[in-house]
C-alpha cells in the first residue's frame, strides 16, 4: 500500500497571515488562504527533513507557525482522484474509451 500512497505524501504548515512572497518562486510548495487571515503552504514531501528549510525561511523572518502535520492521501481520496476529471471537476464516464466506432 505504501508504493501507491507514497506520491501523495504532503506536509502542510499553517501559518499566521498573507504567504510570504518567496513561496510563488518555489514550485515545490503552493499556499491555500485559510480562514482567520491564515494560510496553509503544502509542500509534496515525505520526508521531514526536506521540509526543515522551510521552516527555518519562515522562522528566519518571524512568521508565525500555528501547525506541522503530515498528510497522506488515504486509498479512497486516491481513486476519487483517479476516477475524477480535474478540468470539470465532474467523474470520467465508466468503461474503457473506445477508438473510432462499433467492434
Amino acid at each position: 500500500m505504501h508504493e501507491l500512497t507514497a506520491e501523495s505524501e504532503r506536509y502542510e504548515v499553517a501559518i499566521a497571515g498573507a504567504p510570504p512572497a518567496w513561496v510563488a518562486g518555489d514550485e515545490k510548495l503552493r499556499a491555500d488562504a485559510g480562514p482567520n487571515d491564515t494560510t496553509t503552504l503544502i509542500a509534496p514531501r515525505s520526508d521531514a527533513e526536506a521540509l526543515q528549510p522551510v521552516l527555518d525561511r519562515l522562522r528566519r523572518e518571524s512568521r508565525t507557525i500555528l501547525s506541522v502535520k503530515p498528510v497522506r492521501e488515504t486509498l479512497e481520496d486516491l481513486f476519487m482522484r483517479a476516477v475524477t476529471d480535474p478540468e470539470t471537476g465532474r467523474p470520467h464516464a465508466p468503461g474503457a474509451a473506445r477508438n473510432g466506432g462499433s467492434s
